[in-house]
């Protein structure tokens, strides 16, 4: 128990100092402002979930002494609480008559999904009550950045535009991006913290075959569901269909890159293939992302790993 209590204030000491060096303004602090939830998450997964939880609760009350209250607010429940969430859905476990059954893979990518796009949705409502207010925040960000950049503006051909049209322009994709964009650091985050604790010897949890990852049928219905509300809605209501469709397009994105890993396996130049994809990725953060997310949906209705695995040839068995 002294040992939980210590690594858990450790770790949200060091998580609040990750959140809070972005105030210093450097591109530096802005990398290690992401892996912020990163102590969290390794108290949870190395040593248990209440050390995580305490860890949380430790960097959201540092956060709140040393910067403001809201901040603290902030942090606690957009960042802090889900990444002990993530942990411990991860480390979730029930006995079967097969043997331990682990909570699904696919249905955690699922809750990341679910909570980035409340976040962001609670985000923007708590930015502006409405769309012309959210607006209206848009523009004068818009406005301000301008004033004080404005060869920049020239530089990307938008030197032109109206100030109104660039903050609706952001009103409706902004949102949808920053939701995208945290499922995938959460995924990332969680992933590199396991690999971490793994490396330790503390992962008490074998290693997921993250390839054959696949998201519940209700993530499906919910993507189909926020897609037409995105169509028929308007104001703050499509916004946050867009922002749920996003999030839960990037879930697929990475369901589709686990469909590439699975059904690769046996081919030749693999680790080729799989480098040339991540290079892709890593320069072309965009189309590449819609294109996986198409193939994990298809996957949902085809089971393109089921089809391979059976296609691809069984190794022979002594005696043959």
């Amino acid at each position: 128990m002294k040992t939980n209590f210590g690594i858990a204030l450790g770790a949200g000491i060091a998580s609040a100092l990750l959140f809070t060096v972005v105030t210093t303004g450097s591109a530096l602090a802005v990398v290690l402002y992401f892996a912020a939830p990163l102590p969290i998450l390794i108290a949870a997964l190395g040593w248990s979930h209440r050390a995580g939880l305490l860890a949380a609760l430790v960097a959201g009350a540092s956060i709140a002494l040393v910067l403001s209250p809201r901040a603290g607010f902030v942090f606690t429940f957009g960042v802090g609480l889900p990444s002990w969430w993530f942990a411990y859905l991860l480390m979730l476990a029930r006995e079967s008559e097969d043997g331990v059954e682990w909570f699904p893979i696919g249905r955690v990518l699922a809750s990341i999904a679910y909570f980035s796009a409340a976040m962001t949705v609670f985000g923007m409502i708590a930015v502006a009550g409405d769309y012309a207010g959210l607006i209206a925040t848009f523009e004068g960000a818009v406005r301000a950045f301008r004033a004080s950049n404005p060869a920049i503006f020239a530089q990307m051909g938008a030197g032109d535009l109206d100030s109104m049209e660039l903050a609706r322009l952001m009103a409706l994709i902004a949102p949808a991006i920053s939701a995208a964009v945290g499922v995938l650091s959460s995924a990332m985050l969680l992933w590199g913290a396991a690999r971490i604790v793994l490396a330790s010897g503390r992962l008490n949890r074998p290693w997921p075959d993250l390839a054959e990852a696949a998201l519940p049928v209700s993530a499906l219905v919910a993507t189909g569901a926020a897609i037409l509300g995105a169509l028929v809605l308007d104001g703050m209501a499509a916004m946050a269909a867009r922002t749920a469709a996003a999030a839960l397009a990037m879930a697929y994105a990475l369901q589709g890159l686990a469909v590439i890993h699975a059904i690769s396996r046996g081919f030749g130049p693999r680790g080729l293939l799989l480098g040339a994809l991540y290079t892709v990725l890593l320069l072309m953060p965009g189309w590449p992302f819609i294109a996986l997310a198409v193939l994990g949906l298809a996957e949902g209705f085809f089971d393109f790993r089921s089809r391979a695995a059976a296609a691809r040839p069984r190794p022979p068995t002594p005696g043959d």
